[in-house]
């Protein structure tokens, strides 16, 4: 740890002295992230230090490690500073642990609130996705091509994973199992199989799951998207957007993947209404109507966990907000 606070400290100024840590998360431990004051000649800057193992086979989720999430990040700093997005500025980056021994990601804190005062503040935060999304960003190294929120998840494909694992016959599981492994290779054996067994569904989200294959995949130009646009991710001040923060996800896509995750962040948080706040701030920034809303509305809620309460254990009736977000879209869809 004195190493990686050294080079915290000397990659603001060569004299820089760190004088205040605090943790930001509760079970930060050795892991971060952590709010450093940092003194230098200048004055004094608060920033945040992110850190993670160096080791390539760290496996973060699925098929993202946790070397490609650091890179993504660094990457959609960089991006968001040329472009002049409101955002925390990369300050220094150790993406193979040369430096420091493992990954970690040194960027400047934004003042501000992770909360937003009310429903209404939901229209700053569409209005600064709408920023994001007037930037056309074809995929490239560490921005790559994303095609729904949180691309380091899948919960539609593990759902019907376990559903064939569930239905199938011993040896016809063993086969299942080796398809998992292979497009999973951060998951153990053991802890598959309890996985696949554990996963559950509901008639809601079959029905939701049966809708979203009949779609056709809304084809528009590919932008700077965050990836996992949500109230917790942006700093406020009071109803304001101070900044967008946590760019692991970061890359090119279809604006939907931003919106339709906003948009079910909202109502999760506030309701429905906040699903409509949100579109109504980034229509008026963008000038023009968000197209094929339903879709993005049913990916967004779709790669989700079945149930809420361990996934957003902060969010009181999660799990029913989310339901309600579904039912929406499916209506939405019907009338079309």
């Amino acid at each position: 740890m004195k190493l990686l606070l050294a080079w915290a400290a000397k990659a603001v100024d060569t004299d820089g002295k760190i004088i205040e840590i605090q943790a930001l998360r509760a079970n930060a431990k050795e892991r971060g992230p952590w709010l450093l004051r940092i003194k230098h000649r200048r004055g004094t800057i608060d920033a945040v230090l992110k850190i993670g193992p160096a080791a390539t086979s760290a496996y973060r989720i699925t098929d993202v490690t946790m070397r490609e999430a650091f890179a993504c990040e660094a990457a959609g700093l960089t991006f968001a500073e040329e472009h002049g997005i409101p955002a925390p500025r990369l300050l220094a980056a150790d993406l193979d642990g040369t430096e420091t021994g493992v990954l970690a990601i040194l960027s400047t804190a934004l003042p501000g609130t992770p909360r937003p005062p009310d429903v209404t503040s939901l229209r700053s935060l569409g209005a600064a996705a709408a920023k994001l999304h007037g930037i056309p960003l074809s995929p490239r190294p560490n921005l790559p091509l994303r095609t729904r929120p949180r691309q380091g998840e899948d919960f539609i494909t593990e759902r019907r994973w376990a559903a064939r694992y569930q239905a199938a016959s011993p040896s016809e599981q063993e086969e299942i199992l080796t398809e998992v492994l292979s497009q999973r290779p951060g998951w153990s054996e053991d802890g598959t199989r309890e996985k696949l067994m554990s996963i559950d569904t509901t008639p809601l989200i079959q029905r939701a799951e049966e809708r979203l294959k009949e779609l056709h995949v809304p084809v528009d130009q590919t932008v700077f998207v965050h990836c996992d646009l949500a109230i917790e991710n942006a700093v406020w001040d009071k109803g304001t957007v101070v900044g967008i923060i946590d760019w692991e996800g970061a890359g090119a896509g279809h604006y939907g993947v931003d919106l339709g995750n906003l948009r079910l962040e909202g109502a999760l948080h506030f309701g429905l209404r906040a699903a409509h706040e949100a579109l109504e701030g980034w229509q008026e920034a963008a000038g023009r109507e968000a197209e094929n809303l339903p879709y993005w509305d049913l990916v967004a809620a779709l790669n989700t966990p079945t149930s809420l309460a361990g996934w957003a254990p902060t969010v009181p009736g999660a799990t029913e907000r989310r339901d309600e977000f579904l039912r929406a879209a499916l209506a939405q869809l019907d009338r079309i």
